[in-house]
C-alpha cells in the first residue's frame, strides 16, 4: 500500500512527505485529570504503530523515495521516557490529538525542517 501511495504522489510532485504515527499514550487524559502535567511526565508511550510504520517503509524500499516527518522526535527529543509534556504543558489533548502547545511545537519544527 505504501509503495502505491509513493508511486502515485511521486508521479505528480517532486516530493512525497508522510507523517510517521505519533506515539500512543493510553489513558493520557485520565492521568492528566488526576494529577496534572507531572502525572504525564512518567508515562511511557506505546511505540508499536511507529515501529510497524518504519518496518513497512523499509520493506517497501521507500527510504530514498519519500520524506518521513518523525513525530516521535517531538515527544522524545532530549527527555527520558518520551513524555507527552514539555514545560509542564501537555502536547496532546488525548491519546491521539495534539494540544495547542503540541501543535505549536510541531508547526515550528516543520517550518524549520522545510526552510528552502
Amino acid at each position: 500500500y505504501l509503495g502505491a501511495v509513493a508511486e502515485y504522489w511521486g508521479a505528480h510532485y517532486d516530493r512525497v512527505v508522510l507523517f510517521a504515527p505519533m506515539p500512543l499514550f493510553e489513558g493520557m487524559r485520565k492521568r492528566y485529570l488526576r494529577g496534572g502535567a507531572p502525572a504525564l511526565a512518567t508515562q511511557i508511550p506505546d511505540l508499536h504503530a511507529t515501529q510497524a510504520f518504519g518496518q513497512a517503509i523499509a520493506e517497501a524500499g521507500l527510504e530514498d523515495r519519500i520524506e518521513i516527518i518523525d513525530t516521535l522526535a517531538l515527544f522524545c527529543q532530549d527527555r527520558p521516557g518520551c513524555a507527552p509534556v514539555i514545560a509542564d504543558q501537555p502536547l496532546l489533548t488525548d491519546s491521539g490529538h495534539l494540544s495547542r502547545h503540541g501543535a505549536d511545537l510541531l508547526g515550528q519544527a516543520l517550518l524549520r525542517g522545510f526552510q528552502p
